[in-house]
């Protein structure tokens, strides 16, 4: 008798159903207590949401989900699963922002339902017309938890329980069935969720997941980890990933589940605001893996002092993987440096490499082989040291470390099934022994395709070696394999990657296109450079001829304030140069990659240039003491608002002129990492707690003065100066107690000491 097949969503539950109790996820707040979510609260949630789907939708409809940070997404997401619905993870909405910016990912998938938390849907702007349908998730699971029969569920046998909601489920759907989408290449059924890939908004891609591709990749990722041999109670991993990235999905979110694990989770924001409470959380409830972009180890060394690092104990971290872009040596040494005194062993850090389309990781050492071989052999190095001319040349030479070398780091061994080639970029052909080439792959983990993209689908992922019928993943990226190990030297595709994130130029390329009349159907090159803790961008920008000074700065100002305010993106440096001095193919396209070796070499033709300069402002935060205890509000607001502008001008490179208290942040030229910093450094020079999306909340410095200002207790300050005023009032004669409140309001930048001593003389 063959027994029933289990469902995805079955198969996830598992360990939620062997043990219900079980803490599975815990998201940590800043402040406020943290948010858990057990096996039961799962599976009753997840089926209770499912429900609740029914009379909304139909098998197979695309769910977009742009969630914010938090545990309500994994149960909107499981939901989808076991309703057979197809869940759209997508970046979570920001306050203020106009839900019409899914749009384009809605009409991609043809998704008409969208569902979020209540919270953030009263923070939406609903002004413009769209096709899509928007429900909150408490409502949502509210209609379809009296559907389950949840008295019966903890006496009796989950796994049998859940098998009957299913059931019932799919009743229903079979009675009010939804029509197909004729236009699909494969079967609605065989795709269990679509991953976009981060960045596009003009061209959307939906990566199509199956579940054959989700358990391959978890697999992959669990005999890379080595969760085998990692006790079931001790498989903590620590995470600050957004839910909605392959990353956090797959890696933390899925494969927690899938291995009976458990995941700290809190919001990208608070890591950005507070690094350290990043590692703090691996310290308390002893993570044993953590999983972040190379941006996030760089940003926790560059933010957390040495003496707050030594008072972390990070030594029971085991695995630290990174990837998702461009993996620094230099990034590697210096978080292992400064956490060294935390416990931190440089051999914890786990390089990997991955990408959507293979569901998520392509690459990674085999740890439980690595530690059986350890006392033999050794650990293989995180990196090794190769010529540097001959790399320029597509050729991998090792060599020992010289003047002459570049040390690449190992995005460590093929996963599971995995076969990796490398093509030569002129021929197609398969690389020889150390030559460099785009990378290629094959294995159980690549998804089929891109949704209702034909032609993208077969340029992609049905790439074969001349005279060959195997099809492989084109990646896009650049390497060669060595001593077994993939080493990633570039990307042949030219996506742009910031603080972890992706950005497509022809993205950010259309939006300068459209930021000012006298740029119409001229060409842009947008591209990135290496920084201290990621990449930085760069735009370059053709003008016509004979353009004046005056209109130069008024075309960069524009491009600016258009790429801050639609990518939030903040560029290091802009070139206007003369028509026909981007380098095109001889199609018309624009090599954005000659641009960029052009910009190097200072070869570019150009008219205009800026460059941002962080200012130097040594008395931008003063005491505010003397303010907030003389009880000013007129002037401890006038405070805060002219520190936000000095604050605005210093870091964004802006004249002052410029920098207006009407003018939206955005428009000033502050990126998301700015955003965050500026709150963090307000909230400690104004000692209060300031949420990570005030800024998005309050667009304007005058808007965020007024905010700050009521965050501030300036009552309770003035009760210091109310006593001061009082006791003169005693032990004054004359009875000219409001005479010196007066003056003590003229003198309010003067301490308390000194102010007591000023009105001593004067009663003298």
């Amino acid at each position: 008798m063959d027994l029933p097949k289990l469902s995805p969503f079955q198969t996830l539950m598992a360990a939620c159903v062997a043990e219900p109790d079980r803490i599975r996820f815990l998201f940590l707040e800043e402040s406020g207590p943290e948010q858990k979510l057990s096996g039961t609260d799962i599976l009753l949630r997840s089926l209770a949401f499912a429900n609740g789907l029914r009379d909304l939708s139909g098998p197979g409809d695309r769910i977009l989900l742009p969630y914010p940070a938090g545990l309500d997404f994994i149960i909107g997401f499981l939901g989808c699963l076991a309703a057979k619905r197809i869940p759209v993870p997508a970046n979570y909405p920001k306050p203020r922002r106009p839900s019409s910016r899914y749009q384009t990912i809605a009409d991609n998938c043809g998704a008409t339902l969208a569902v979020s938390t209540n919270s953030t849907l009263r923070t939406l702007d609903h002004s413009e017309e769209t096709g899509l349908s928007w429900f909150s998730a408490e409502e949502i699971e509210a209609r379809g938890a009296p559907a389950l029969n949840t008295a019966v569920m903890p006496d009796s046998d989950l796994e049998a329980q859940i098998a009957h909601e299913l059931e019932q489920l799919d009743q229903s759907d079979f009675e009010s069935s939804t029509e197909r989408n004729e236009t699909m290449q494969m079967p609605l059924e065989d795709i269990l969720f679509l991953q976009y890939t981060s960045g596009s908004t003009s061209r959307p891609k939906g990566v199509m997941i199956t579940s054959a591709n989700l358990f391959a990749n978890l697999r992959t990722i669990s005999y890379g980890f080595g969760l085998d041999r990692i006790p079931r109670e001790e498989r903590i991993v620590g995470s600050w990933l957004p839910a909605y990235h392959d990353m956090g999905l797959v890696g933390v979110i899925l494969s927690t589940l899938m291995h009976d694990g458990q995941a700290i989770l809190m919001s990208p924001s608070s890591f950005l605001r507070r690094p350290g409470l990043w590692l703090e959380s691996i310290e308390r409830y002893r993570a044993r893996i953590t999983v972040a972009p190379c941006f996030g180890y760089q940003w926790a060394a560059s933010r957390i002092s040495e003496t707050e690092a030594q008072k972390l104990d990070l030594s029971h971290l085991e695995l630290a993987a990174c990837g998702a872009e461009p993996i620094s040596p230099a990034m590697l040494q210096h978080f292992a440096q400064r956490f060294g005194s935390a416990g931190f062993r440089t051999e914890s850090f786990y390089p990997c490499y991955g990408l959507a389309e293979a569901t998520l990781m392509v690459s990674g050492d085999h740890r439980g082989a690595d530690l059986q071989r350890q006392s033999r052999t050794g650990r293989t190095p995180l990196s090794l040291h190769f010529d540097r001319a001959a790399l320029r040349q597509h050729r991998a030479i090792e060599v020992n470390e010289s003047e002459e070398s570049i040390e690449v780091v190992h995005c460590g061994m093929p996963g599971l099934q995995t076969e990796i080639a490398l093509a030569s970029q002129e021929s197609g052909e398969r690389c020889d022994e150390g030559e460099i080439g785009e990378i290629v792959v094959s294995s159980p983990s690549t998804a089929p395709g891109y949704w209702n993209a034909p032609e993208s689908t077969r340029k992609t992922f049905q790439f074969c070696f001349p005279g060959e019928s195997k099809r492989y993943l084109r990646t896009g990226d650049m390497g060669f394999m060595c001593c077994g190990r993939l080493f990633v030297t570039g990307r042949r595709k030219e996506l742009i990657i910031i603080a972890g994130q992706n950005f497509y130029p022809h993205d950010i390329e259309q939006t300068v296109a459209g930021s000012h009349p006298a740029l119409r159907g001229l060409p842009a090159a947008a591209f990135a450079i290496a920084g201290d803790s990621t990449e930085q961008l760069v735009l370059v920008q053709e003008v016509p001829r004979g353009i004046e000074q005056s209109v130069c700065d008024q075309i960069i100002r524009k491009m600016r304030l258009a790429v801050a305010s639609t990518h939030e993106l903040a560029p290091i440096a802009i070139l206007l140069v003369r028509p026909a001095s981007i380098p095109r193919t001889s199609s018309g396209k624009v090599q954005r990659l000659q641009t960029c070796d052009d910009f190097r070499t200072a070869r570019l033709k150009t008219v205009a240039t800026w460059e941002f300069k962080a200012l130097d402002d040594p008395q931008l935060f003063r005491d505010l003491e003397p303010l907030l205890r003389a009880g000013n509000v007129a002037r401890v607001r006038a405070r805060i608002e002219d520190t936000l502008l000095r604050w605005v001008a210093a870091h964004s490179g802006e004249e002052t002129e410029f920098v207006r208290p009407d003018r939206s942040f955005a428009e000033m030229g502050l990126d998301s990492l700015l955003s965050v910093q500026l709150v963090q450094e307000f909230e400690q020079w104004l000692s209060c707690s300031i949420s990570p999306v005030a800024i998005w909340s309050y667009p304007t410095p005058a808007q965020l003065a007024d905010f700050l200002l009521s965050q501030v207790d300036v009552a309770k300050q003035n009760e210091s100066r109310g006593e001061i005023v009082e006791s003169v009032d005693k032990e004054s004669d004359d009875g000219h107690a409001a005479t010196l409140a007066a003056i003590l309001d003229q003198l309010e930048q003067l301490d308390e000491a000194d102010a007591r001593a000023l009105l001593d003389d004067i009663k003298e």
